[in-house]
């Protein structure tokens, strides 16, 4: 009988409330405690685990066998944590091997059966074998586990040709990692492109070319009819009829969810065990999440969707709340050394109305984009691409893509311009930070306005950055990045000043006065302002100071231009702004005229207002959020910018038009 090892940190005082059971201590069976844990602390969970390993971090197996990482350096630090709770009992080694769910109990593998209030099956999946001949030949390997790893550890020293079938993530990652020792290494393929659940064909032959520039030899389109040889694999036999001489075979070639103890509880089965919307199976007092779970007809083969149905199924159980809609499938990990994202809707698209697809290629860069109806719904990059998080968080809110974006795309291979801030203090609250835990920054921010102002403190607290580790920059941006913005100088003085313009513009359309025809019916004050030299003056007072006005909005854009600072420029900016808008008032009689002078004075007014109310936004954009700030402060521009174009033309004819009549 195989040994079980058995961590018990459970209180010494008994208590009468049966416990949770979690089986299986994978990512997403140690995440399902961690969850639990959260909502409730004093619930006493029991975990099981099927292998002889403390958890450790699957998708760091290939950095093991490639001999980059040692055997405690993949180790779940989430696990590690839980060693201090008092209520876990945590059973290594110690699998689950029958349910009775009559008497709400299950029996491990030395006889003991355990009573449980709620049970949550968290029990993976196995390696998909093709049912080819040869597959039980010595030098015949998988690569899903940590003893699968070891195993190909021991093979590295004598493997002289290895051969992976599954040109996937997990067969691509074997492939980089045997190739240690200079060993000659081939992946089978057995679809067109590689990676063909992530990649649409152009992208995976972007992704061959690189790979096969580091040495791996790829073929794909060409599965394997047999794996030969006598008692020792010594080639494979080809669908097209051709050999390939080897002595070692990995078969990576997907995954197939673990379902028989569920089968043998007569709970409902599909690929996967099925749950609804809760995460619950036909028996409502038990739960599966992450691999091995089938929701509407679809099992998850990533962690991250894994990680989500945790949270809801605890959520759940503790409330009676929740709700699973399933999950965004998303790949943003380094292939062989190269950069590969895929996420949301980007291979076997369905033909649809407004429907569109962009794609930017260069040299060992391939970028594509999936917009439907306007808005962002998939995409794909094979390369570097510094987009990546905020096309992620795009994706998932399904945010729309502007046409000057679009072509940005297409000219350039980004969607937003190069100085534009793509630092994480301007990402919105729900966008998610850690793609393995599913972390969002609003989570993170809370933390660190509560006192975790380091990295590790941040990594503690949410378990960001536990998993792969790509996320660490931006946890220590935010915790270094916590203080409020300050406000701009001589905030209360642009403000004051631009009310004052903005009231006087809507005075000036709330009471505009009608042009009077007889002298008669002049307004009394409008006497004055018909004065022709009067007019001359104050109309050739706003043309100069909207021409100054229009040179110092140069200061922010030419570098050269470093007179004063940009505070000083933006403050005379906006008083000049004030002081046309009152010689205009002084100009018109607060008239807006006929014809073509009121077309002038309805854009000169919008151009004024829209300005006044760009400075507004300016004086009080430190009590709004990055983004929102910067997402109001290109409307403004814009704008600003649109509401000035026409004034140029507008201008010339009416100073034309005056004096020629």
């Amino acid at each position: 009988m195989t040994s079980a090892v058995r961590l018990d940190t459970s209180a010494d005082t008994a208590t009468s409330t049966q416990p949770i059971i979690v089986v299986g201590t994978g990512p997403v069976g140690i995440r399902m405690a961690q969850e639990l844990r959260q909502r409730m602390p004093t619930q006493p969970l029991l975990l099981f685990g099927g292998e002889p390993w403390q958890p450790y971090d699957r998708i760091k197996l290939s950095s093991l066998l490639a001999g980059e990482l040692a055997l405690d350096q993949i180790a779940l630090e989430r696990f590690r944590r839980q060693g201090n709770d008092q209520l876990l009992t945590q059973h290594l080694n110690c699998p689950i091997l029958e349910i009775d769910r009559d008497k709400k109990q299950v029996k491990d593998i030395n006889g003991d059966w355990h009573g449980y209030e709620k049970l949550v099956l968290a029990v993976g999946s196995h390696p998909h074998i093709p049912k080819i001949p040869g597959t039980d030949l010595k030098g015949v390997f998988t690569f899903r586990n940590l003893n699968d790893a070891q195993a190909l550890m021991a093979r590295t020293t004598r493997a002289r040709h290895v051969v992976v079938i599954g040109g996937g993530l997990l067969g691509l990652e074997a492939a980089r990692a045997m190739q240690w020792g200079n060993t000659r290494v081939t992946v089978v393929q057995q679809g067109e492109t590689l990676m063909n659940r992530q990649l649409d064909p152009v992208g995976g032959e972007t992704l061959q070319q690189s790979i096969e520039a580091s040495g791996i030899e790829v073929l794909t389109g060409n599965g394997v009819r047999e794996i030969t040889g006598e008692d020792e694999v010594n080639g494979l036999t080809l669908r097209d009829g051709s050999q390939l001489d080897c002595d070692t075979v990995v078969i990576a070639a997907g995954i197939t969810p673990n379902r028989e103890l569920a089968l043998a509880a007569e709970l409902a089965v599909g690929h996967g065990i099925r749950v609804n919307d809760q995460l619950q199976t036909n028996d409502e007092d038990i739960y599966a999440v992450g691999e091995c779970a089938e929701h509407g007809g679809v099992t998850y083969g990533l962690v991250a969707p894994g990680y989500e149905q945790a949270a809801v199924a605890a959520e759940h159980i503790n409330s009676q709340r929740g709700q699973y809609k399933g999950s965004l499938t998303m790949t943003a990990l380094k292939v062989v050394g190269e950069e590969v994202f895929s996420i949301g809707e980007v291979t076997q698209l369905p033909k649809r109305i407004a429907q569109q697809e962009l794609v930017y290629q260069e040299e060992g860069c391939y970028r594509k984009l999936v917009i439907h109806r306007g808005r962002l719904v998939g995409a794909i990059s094979v390369g570097p691409w510094s987009e990546v998080r905020r096309v992620q968080e795009h994706v998932r809110q399904k945010r729309p893509i502007s046409l000057w974006q679009r072509w940005r795309f297409e000219k350039q291979g980004q969607i937003w311009p190069a100085d534009d801030d793509l630092s994480i203090q301007a990402w919105p609250a729900e966008a998610v930070v850690c793609n393995c835990m599913s972390i969002t920054k609003g989570r993170l921010v809370d933390c660190a306005a509560q006192g975790c102002d380091s990295m590790q403190k941040l990594s503690d607290a949410t378990g960001a950055g536990t998993v792969c580790g790509s996320c660490k920059p931006l946890l220590q941006e935010v915790a270094g990045g916590n203080q409020p913005m300050p406000a701009v100088t001589w905030a209360k003085s642009l403000t004051a000043l631009s009310l004052l313009a903005v009231a006087l513009v809507a005075m000036m359309f709330v009471v505009a006065q009608p042009v009077s025809d007889s002298i008669n019916d002049f307004w009394w004050l409008e006497q004055i302002w018909r004065d022709a030299t009067w007019k001359q003056v104050s109309g050739y007072t706003i043309l100069g100071l909207s021409v100054f006005a229009a040179i110092l909005s140069l200061r922010k854009r030419i570098k050269k231009f470093t007179l004063l600072k940009f505070d000083h420029w933006r403050l005379l900016h906006t008083v000049l702004g004030t002081l046309i808008v009152m010689t205009l008032l002084a100009h018109t009689g607060m008239s807006l005229g006929t014809q073509l002078n009121q077309w002038l004075m309805v854009s000169f007014l919008t151009l004024l207002a829209v300005g006044g109310g760009a400075a507004i936004h300016s004086a009080i954009s430190h009590k709004l959020s990055v983004s929102s700030s910067r997402r109001w402060q290109k409307i403004w521009l814009w704008g600003h910018i649109l509401a000035f174009w026409p004034l140029p033309i507008l201008l010339t004819f009416h100073v034309l038009s005056v004096y020629y009549f």
